[in-house]
C-alpha cells in the first residue's frame, strides 16, 4: 500500500513539475521574444533622474507605445545637461522600409527632425542599424534605431550644437556597448497566407482543368478526368501540407506572436486543396452531362448519340398530272347505291338511265 501511495505521489509531483515548467516558459516568453536594449555607460557619465530625465519624459508626451529605459548624462555638468536616452517603441522594425521613412516613423511624436536629416543604414552583427543626425534651435540630435524583437529601440543623444564634436567619443562608447538588439519579429500575416493559398490553388485547378478538358489526355471522358484530377489534387494537398508544416518551423516565433500554430496553417492549406479537388470533380461532371447522348435517341442511325452525321437527302418527285378532257372537267358524279339497288351505275347528271 505504501508503495502504491509513493508511486501515486511521484506521478503527481511529476505532473505538477511539468505544469510549473510550462507556466514558467509561458510567463518568460515575452522576455525571450524581445530583450530590453541597454547601452554601455561612458566614462564620466551616470544614470540621470533630474533634468535630462525630465526632458526625455517630455519627449514621450502622451505616446503610450514609448518607454524610456535608460537616461544618461555627464557627471560634470554645466548649464545644460546633455542626455543619452534609450527609448523602447512598440512594433517591430521593418527592414523593407527606406531608412529615412523608418527613422521618421520612430521619431514621430517624440522629436521633430529637420528636413535636412539624412538617415543611413548599416549592419552590425547581422542586424540593421539606422542612424540620423540633425540640428534644431541650437541643439544637436543623434538618433540610432535598432531592432529588438517585437519592438524597436531608439537611442537619442541630445547636446548643444556647438559642443556636438566633443561628445563623439562618449557616443561611440555607448553604442559600442549596445546589448539586447535582436532580429525583427513581426506577427505572421495570416490574411496574406490565406490569400496566397486560395489564389495558388485556384490558378492551379483552373489551369489543369482547362488543359485536361481541352486536350483530353489518354482519351479520358469528362467523368474519368474529374476523378483523376480530384485524386491528384488530394494527393498534392497532403504533400504540400506536410512540406508547409516543416517550412513553417522557421517562423515559430512569428506564429506564436500572431496566436496561431503550424498545424492550423497546414490544415488550411490542405483544406483549400480539398476544395479545389471537389470543384474540379463537379465541373467535370457538368461537362459529362453536356456531352451525354439524348436518352430518347435511337442507338443506331443518324440520330444516335447526338451524332453530327449528315442526314440522307430524299429527292422529292412531283406528282404526275392526269390529262385533262377536251370538254373540261368530267360531269360524272359518284352516287351511293341505295339498299337493294346495287345494280345502279353512276349516271350523268340530267340524263335518264337506260335499260340494259
Amino acid at each position: 500500500m505504501l508503495g502504491v501511495v509513493r508511486r501515486c505521489g511521484a506521478g503527481a509531483v511529476a505532473r505538477a513539475t511539468a505544469v510549473a515548467i510550462a507556466l514558467a516558459v509561458a510567463a518568460a516568453w515575452p522576455a525571450v521574444v524581445h530583450a530590453a536594449v541597454t547601452i554601455a555607460t561612458p566614462a564620466g557619465w551616470e544614470i540621470d533622474d533630474g533634468d535630462a530625465r525630465a526632458r526625455v519624459t517630455g519627449w514621450l508626451g502622451d505616446r503610450a507605445d514609448a518607454r524610456a529605459l535608460q537616461v544618461l548624462s555627464p557627471v560634470d555638468r554645466d548649464g545644460f545637461a546633455e542626455a543619452i536616452a534609450v527609448i523602447e517603441l512598440d512594433g517591430a522594425l521593418d527592414p523593407a522600409r527606406p531608412s529615412n521613412a523608418e527613422l521618421a516613423r520612430a521619431l514621430d511624436g517624440l522629436l521633430a527632425p529637420a528636413e535636412t536629416m539624412v538617415a543611413s543604414s548599416t549592419e552590425v552583427e547581422g542586424l540593421p542599424r539606422i542612424r540620423g543626425e540633425w540640428s534644431d534651435d541650437g541643439l544637436h540630435y543623434d538618433a540610432v534605431l535598432v531592432p529588438s524583437g517585437t519592438t524597436r529601440t531608439l537611442v537619442v543623444v541630445q547636446t548643444l550644437a556647438e559642443e556636438a564634436p566633443l561628445y563623439r567619443a562618449p557616443i561611440a562608447t555607448a553604442l559600442a556597448g549596445l546589448r539586447g538588439a535582436a532580429a525583427p519579429l513581426v506577427a505572421f500575416d495570416r490574411t496574406r497566407w490565406r490569400r496566397s493559398s486560395m489564389l495558388g490553388w485556384a490558378a492551379a485547378a483552373a489551369t489543369l482543368l482547362g488543359v485536361g478538358l481541352w486536350r483530353r489526355p489518354l482519351d479520358l471522358g469528362a467523368r474519368a478526368l474529374g476523378r483523376v484530377l480530384a485524386v491528384a489534387f488530394l494527393a498534392v494537398a497532403a504533400l504540400i501540407g506536410v512540406f508547409a508544416y516543416g517550412r513553417l518551423g522557421a517562423q515559430e516565433s512569428s506564429l506564436r506572436i500572431a496566436g496561431i500554430s503550424r498545424d492550423t496553417l497546414s490544415a488550411e492549406l490542405v483544406a483549400h486543396g480539398i476544395v479545389a479537388a471537389i470543384a474540379a470533380w463537379v465541373v467535370c461532371q457538368l461537362f459529362a452531362l453536356r456531352d451525354a447522348p439524348v436518352a430518347s435517341a435511337p442507338r443506331l442511325g443518324a440520330f444516335a448519340g447526338r451524332s453530327s452525321a449528315t442526314l440522307p437527302k430524299i429527292p422529292i418527285v412531283p406528282k404526275a398530272k392526269a390529262a385533262s378532257h377536251p370538254d373540261g372537267a368530267s360531269r360524272l358524279e359518284v352516287v351511293t347505291h341505295p339498299p337493294g339497288r346495287s345494280g345502279l351505275q353512276a349516271i350523268e347528271a340530267g340524263v335518264e338511265p337506260r335499260d340494259r
